[in-house]
């Protein structure tokens, strides 16, 4: 994340395009290709922001907010108490 942060700009600028599934694809390849020496910057980095975020954020936990938008609410709508008594036949 912290990589293509630092680069997302700069692909956006070559290519002249804003399509983020061909700016993640060159993203991509550039993250595998020449950059084995850099990658381990990135990856102390990104511990730091980890460490950082556990320390602003004590009490966080993802199961807080796993599936919290996709939750279906099913609310029925409210019947008269009168409608259970007419089901007989002369109604």
């Amino acid at each position: 994340m912290l990589f293509r942060k630092e680069q997302a700009l700069n692909v956006v600028a070559e290519l002249h395009n804003n399509n983020s599934a061909q700016v993640y694809a060159v993203l991509g390849q550039r993250w595998k290709a020449p950059s084995k020496e850099e990658q381990p910057k990135y990856d102390e980095e990104a511990e730091l922001e980890n460490v950082l975020h556990v320390l602003h954020h004590p009490n966080l936990s993802s199961r807080d907010n796993y599936n919290k938008s996709t939750k279906r609410v099913r609310r029925r709508p409210p019947t008269k108490p009168e409608a259970a008594y007419m089901r007989g036949p002369e109604y």
